[in-house]
């Protein structure tokens, strides 16, 4: 685990540091928050960009969206059980006669020779392997294991960080979700060092984001290092940027992010809020022993596939979970930030574990809960009837997400989580609204610009391109009129065929590319009075042999986006358990102009469509 002691260089291994890096840049590599820890031990550090790191290690493993210290959090279990399975299967003896070696004798751990077993923390040093085996255990933190942790957090040497920081960090993040990029935030600003924020569709669970994120990710830290290490360019921005997945990206089968950005960091709160009524009786919900059935919200680890189809698809257990609804929305809503809502509990035993989750209900009843994101709550000195119990303030994790006009929101309290700890003994609890006439869930947003796409550009210069291409052909075909050798104008305008598809094979694919090629080639290729093929068959010979040179590559077998896509829809228009629906986006042209037709992704949501998205196929036409 990081810790702020082992971060400092000896003045050997920083005279090394300066000669391998240009001037004084840090990369701080698979440690995104050494980045944060080096710059408060060492001035030199000129800059810094750590990317979905955390503040706070302690609140990272033990959340409470109640604001309780770690102490009284809730036991992320999936992702610790994740880093220590990992790190013990790195121990894995080798197998005696491969590459000579042998398997080492039985005996203490040779990084931990006085700690554990190392097939219980495997390379995790002895007090940090001691911490996770009784908070593993009880699901709870003591003092001195949530100080442990607390120092291998930046959140303790925030103030001596000097180094201008732009932080990146994932909307797709159950491990370190929003807020600790926030808390880094307004530590660093505290101090009075030069931050910026920039968040992102993807992060531990959903990857690095399509290619548009990736752009703007690295167009924002060129221009932050470029002025800041190299001392060229003007000084970036202090603008808050964030992006949504928008739609289809029909060049590359993926998906695209609509980049939007603010004059300054709004936090978690955002810059208005949105007071949405929601309603609903007193309920009962299960907890089930050892927290078993449980919800699956989420998959750790797994990155951005299949979290994404967990996020689109999974519903909470029946019996184990309250519900609340609002009415059909009047308007569409953009959510940037941490919602919140109260509530109240009951419990025979006094205590109770719950999970708020905010679902986006289309009208078509599909679910859609935001990028797979809970808020842990562990609630003490419960009464055991409801009436007597006093409402909770209940923080729910920041988001990205836009509620369209006719969605209905759900608020969801569930007993069990998957990738959280439960209470391992069986109970009952009763879930209500803070109020009892209901409840009002407060909802942040941003005025945010919609930013211009990275490749905007790129398709500006890709058109001017095509123009001077078609001129080129033309010229060609004048030449060969003149020249009446039209063999040598088909070789000339394969190799440059050939030349597109190197350098970039998709737009050679498209239709209208392949049309211009054909138009050209047709026109060049005018009938000879002496080569035996007079008249229109000879014009229609000539010209079909001219136009296969360019259109074979387009026969070839692939999966092109870039065709209209037909959708078919089988009898699975009312169920209630698929991702909701989107438009494609189409960032190429099109042969046949018209309305876009449209598919679905998990992630977002339209009105032109409620089927989810194992019932459609697509097929090129």
């Amino acid at each position: 685990m990081t810790a702020a002691q082992f971060e400092e260089l000896t003045p050997a291994e920083a005279e090394d540091l300066l000669r391998r890096r240009l001037r004084r840049f840090l990369d701080a590599g698979a440690d995104p928050a050494g980045a944060l820890l080096l710059a408060a031990q060492d001035r030199r550090v000129d800059a810094i960009v750590p990317m979905i790191t955390w503040n706070d290690l302690a609140r990272v493993f033990l959340p409470s969206a109640t604001g309780a210290p770690p102490s009284d959090g809730v036991f992320k279990k999936a992702w610790a059980g994740l880093f220590f399975g990992s790190s013990g299967m790195s121990l894995t003896p080798p197998i005696a006669g491969l590459g000579g070696a042998t398997p080492p004798s039985a005996g203490p751990s040779p990084v931990n020779p006085t700690g554990p077993n190392p097939a219980e923390c495997g390379r995790f040093a002895a007090d940090i392997c001691k911490v996770y085996l009784s908070v593993a255990s009880t699901g709870t933190a003591t003092p001195s294991d949530v100080a442990l942790l607390e120092r291998s957090s930046p959140a303790s040497v925030l103030n001596r960080v000097a180094a201008p920081t732009l932080l990146i960090q994932g909307e797709a993040d159950t491990l370190f979700p929003l807020s600790e990029a926030d808390a880094n935030a307004r530590g660093l600003a505290a101090n009075g060092t030069t931050v910026r924020v920039a968040w992102y569709t993807g992060g531990h669970d959903g990857g690095t984001g399509p290619q548009s994120d990736q752009d703007r990710l690295d167009n924002l830290t060129d221009q932050w290092l470029d002025h800041y290490l190299k001392g060229r360019g003007p000084v970036p921005s202090d603008s808050f940027t964030y992006s949504r997945i928008a739609g289809l990206d029909a060049s590359s089968n993926g998906v695209v992010a609509q980049a939007f950005a603010t004059a300054a960091y709004p936090g978690l709160t955002g810059q208005f809020t949105a007071p949405i009524k929601l309603a609903g009786p007193a309920q009962t919900a299960a907890n089930p022993p050892n927290g078993n059935p449980a919800a699956l919200s989420s998959l750790p680890g797994t990155g951005g596939g299949v979290a994404s189809f967990v996020r689109g698809v999974v519903t909470d257990v029946p019996g184990q979970h309250a519900d609340f609804y609002s009415a059909p929305l009047q308007q569409t809503i953009d959510v940037v930030g941490s919602p919140t809502v109260t509530i109240r509990a009951a419990s025979p035993t006094g205590t109770a574990i719950v999970f708020v989750k905010l679902y986006d209900v289309n009208p078509g009843g599909s679910n859609t809960l935001p990028d797979g994101l809970v808020a842990p709550v562990r609630l003490t000195g419960l009464p055991a009837n409801i009436a007597q119990a006093r409402p909770v303030t209940v923080t729910l994790p920041a988001i990205v997400h836009r509620f369209g006009a006719g969605h209905i929101l759900r608020l969801t309290v569930a007993s069990a989580d998957q990738a959280y700890a439960s209470q391992a003994a069986p109970t009952v609890y009763t879930i209500a609204l803070g109020a009892p006439a209901g409840e009002t869930l407060t909802l942040p947003s941003v005025h945010g610009v919609q930013q211009g796409s990275s490749d905007r550009a790129w398709w500006w210069a890709l058109g001017v391109l095509a123009g001077a291409t078609a001129l080129a052909v033309v010229a060609l075909a004048l030449i060969a009129q003149m020249i009446d050798r039209p063999l040598r104008l088909v070789d000339a305008l394969g190799v440059a065929a050939l030349a597109i598809l190197w350098w970039r094979p998709a737009d050679l694919l498209d239709p209208s590319f392949q049309l211009s090629f054909v138009a050209a080639l047709t026109l060049a290729l005018r009938p000879l009075a002496d080569d035996g093929r007079r008249g229109v068959r000879g014009w229609l010979a000539r010209g079909l042999s001219a136009s296969a040179w360019v259109a074979i590559p387009g026969s070839w077998p692939r999966t092109d986006t870039r065709q209209a896509l037909r959708t078919q829809r089988p009898s699975c228009a009312k169920s209630s358990n698929g991702p909701e629906s989107m438009p494609v986006i189409w960032r190429g042209r099109s042969s046949r102009g018209g309305t876009s037709p449209a598919t679905s992704h998990p992630r977002v949501h339209a009105d032109t469509l409620s089927c989810p998205t194992r019932c459609l196929t697509f097929r090129p036409t």
